[in-house]
């Protein structure tokens, strides 16, 4: 089982109507992708996804919080 097989669209079953699909992003999922830039937030994912003829357009909506380190002081924020 990959690490990230939770947000995992099978694209090749989708039918040609738009179809969406909602993930919550939080701290468990910020420590998957091991980013020092993004350690932890709470963030709502909608994916929009409309197969097309030869390919899909994805629309991405993200509403919520990270935390970051500042570039000068290095403090959260």
């Amino acid at each position: 089982m990959s690490k990230f097989e939770l947000y995992n669209i099978n694209l090749k079953s989708l039918s040609a109507e738009k179809q969406t699909f909602e993930f919550d992003l939080n701290e468990e999922f910020f420590k998957k992708i091991d980013s020092p830039e993004v350690q932890k937030g709470t963030v709502k994912a909608k994916v929009i996804v409309q197969k097309k003829s030869g390919l899909f357009e994805l629309t991405f909506k993200l509403e919520g919080d990270v935390l970051v380190p500042c570039n000068r002081c290095l403090d959260d924020m």
